[in-house]
């Protein structure tokens, strides 16, 4: 029976081997429920990408069909852009002239320069291989801005023209040539043609339809802060400049491309001679006796001063020596080194009427004078800071564009220059009187090189601190200069002496406590020193004798050619020549070697006077000096 029998596993086996079961079939159904999930997230993503792609897909096709759109638009835009296209010429006449062989046909010349212009213009877009520019039917319009009147003057003195009027007949010739081309006159006045010309240029810049600016007018310094403003990306590429006479260099550093139109412009200055107008030679054809009695009517016409430089007379020749003394108004035309001409009315001197011009232009303007202190320190007038305008812009603006030289202080305020042609600072460039003011505050902030003993009416600069008394600037460039601190008090900005121009004799400006002292030249064999209160004080025979008087107080007397004084304050010096009387103050009183108890001066036998304070300060011109 044993041998035979099956073995079974006991129930506890079959109970741990069932649960093996249960285990497997939990993994397999978490498998399972996984797998499920994992199908329906993959679903919901697909059905989301499928929206978006059709999203995607109607975008695409809106995006594509509106940039179609879109392009078509712009392929008309330029098309109807470069179907208006055209290039602008813009020419300062005054500075950039025609060739002479073109000036001196005023018909044919006029048409050529005008086809030449198109010519050159044309024949530099054609190096540049651009669609805009295809075809000779590139419109070129031409603004050429002159003073037709001044130039043909100009042109005429060199030769150029045979008279003024062939220079309107050339612009009237050159501005019917072309639809396109125009020859403007803008009248006498620098800054005419200038803010026409600024205003062109920024008209062209900013219409699209320009694509090219050729700018005629490199021979002006005065263009470079306008042309510095358009230095960009495509300006770089729009203007070109166009040399005539050398560019001036401010202009040749902006890095614009820069060409020449060698068969329009001339490419060196003219050179011009000074002429004489029709009237002058009306005078020089008349009779002797007509002559004479016009020289009397001319030099009466002529005593009203014209502001101008002065003018040398012209190199002797056979025309000017017999020129008669008194000439009428002449015209003078100056040039520039860059070639631009300027036509200036002024007086033509001669030997025999130079000086008589001379103090009849000083005699009509109000007489210069310079104040003095106690010290002998040069007192200033005071001046008044310029409100703020506009006209600062403007000044900075043409201070920029003339560097690296300066205004002429005596050109710009003194209203000439006495270095004339030979002046290496700026004349030509036109200032407005608010220009001019703050032209004239600038140069006050300036210390004079000769310092507080200047005296010269012509100064402009500042002898002390402008600011003087109320300065409070701690690092005043007047406190430390070679002559000192420069700061006055309010008591020491009390003027003590005047001198006006042409006047051998001081005004001294009284105080409280001091009367005027009068002097008188010495006359013959009597004579008054001076006067009291308009009496005579003292009289003498001899200069032995002679006397000084303030108020009555006596002061010193006459011995010799020197005088000692009673006082240890002041020592006063006279000294006698042939012309008169020398007044010296002599501030720096000592007790005389000789004289016990007395002050006098100094000890040689003429009492010579060495000091700048002193020559300044001298009564009269001696003769013989």
């Amino acid at each position: 029976m044993a041998g035979n029998s099956v073995n079974f596993p006991t129930a506890d086996a079959l109970v741990a081997h069932f649960d093996r079961f249960i285990e497997v079939d939990k993994e397999r159904t978490n498998f399972i429920e996984t797998l499920l999930q994992r199908l329906a997230y993959n679903e919901n993503q697909i059905r989301r990408l499928e929206l978006d792609l059709e999203d995607q897909t109607r975008s695409r096709i809106r995006y594509q069909s509106e940039t179609n759109e879109l392009e078509n638009r712009l392929n008309s835009f330029q098309k109807l852009m470069n179907k208006d296209a055209y290039v602008a010429v813009i020419v300062d006449g005054d500075g950039a002239k025609f060739r002479d062989d073109l000036l001196a046909d005023t018909t044919s010349g006029a048409v050529e320069a005008a086809q030449n212009i198109q010519h050159e213009v044309r024949q530099y877009l054609e190096t540049l291989k651009s669609d805009s520019f295809a075809g000779d039917d590139v419109p070129v319009v031409t603004r050429v801005f002159a003073n037709v009147r001044d130039l043909g003057r100009v042109l005429r003195s060199s030769g150029v023209v045979r008279s003024e009027d062939d220079m309107y007949m050339f612009a009237e010739n050159f501005t019917n040539s072309r639809p396109d081309f125009d020859f403007v006159n803008v009248g006498r006045g620098k800054e005419n043609a200038d803010s026409k010309i600024r205003r062109m240029l920024g008209h062209y810049y900013k219409d699209y339809r320009c694509k090219k600016i050729f700018f005629v007018a490199c021979h002006d310094a005065g263009y470079a802060h306008d042309l510095r403003g358009y230095v960009a990306a495509d300006a770089e590429h729009r203007i070109v400049l166009v040399e005539t006479t050398p560019a001036e260099e401010s202009l040749q550093s902006l890095k614009f491309p820069m060409v020449r139109f060698k068969s329009v412009f001339r490419e060196e200055p003219l050179k011009l001679k000074p002429m004489m107008t029709r009237s002058q030679s009306a005078v020089r054809s008349k009779s002797p006796a007509k002559l004479a009695n016009n020289i009397a009517g001319l030099r009466s016409a002529m005593a009203t001063p014209v502001n101008t430089q002065p003018l040398s007379s012209p190199p002797a020749t056979a025309n000017s020596a017999s020129s008669p003394p008194g000439l009428p108004d002449a015209i003078v035309i100056t040039s520039s080194e860059n070639g631009s001409g300027s036509v200036r009315h002024a007086t033509f001197p001669t030997a025999g009427n130079q000086s008589a011009k001379a103090k009849a232009a000083k005699s009509s303007r109000p007489a210069r004078t310079i104040e003095y202190n106690e010290d002998g320190h040069r007192l200033d007038a005071a001046i008044k800071t310029p409100s703020y305008s506009s006209a600062h812009d403007t000044y900075k603006r043409k201070c920029e564009g003339i560097k690296p030289k300066v205004f002429c202080n005596a050109f710009y305020i003194g209203g000439q220059c006495p270095r004339g042609d030979q002046c290496e600072r700026e004349h030509e460039t036109t200032l407005t009187a608010d220009e001019v003011a703050i032209h004239r505050f600038k140069a006050r902030t300036s210390a004079c090189y000769k310092g507080p003993e200047c005296d010269s009416y012509d100064c402009h600069l500042s002898h002390h601190c402008p600011t003087d008394p109320n300065c409070s600037r701690p690092d005043c460039k007047f406190s430390k200069t070679k002559f000192g601190d420069l700061h006055l008090t309010k008591t020491k900005l009390m003027p003590y002496e005047r001198w006006t121009e042409d006047n051998s004799f001081p005004t001294y400006i009284r105080k409280e406590t001091d009367g005027p002292v009068a002097m008188v030249p010495l006359g013959a064999a009597t004579y008054s020193m001076a006067l009291t209160r308009g009496r005579p004080t003292r009289e003498g025979t001899s200069p032995e004798n002679g006397w000084i008087v303030r108020e009555g107080r006596e002061l010193g007397r006459m011995q010799g050619e020197c005088m000692t004084t009673t006082t240890t304050t002041t020592i006063i010096i006279i000294t006698i020549t042939t012309s008169g009387l020398f007044l010296v103050k002599n501030r720096h009183a000592h007790p005389s070697p000789f004289r016990s108890g007395r002050s006098h001066a100094h000890a040689s036998p003429r009492c010579r006077i060495t000091s700048a304070t002193q020559r300044r300060r001298q009564v009269g011109r001696a003769s013989e000096a």
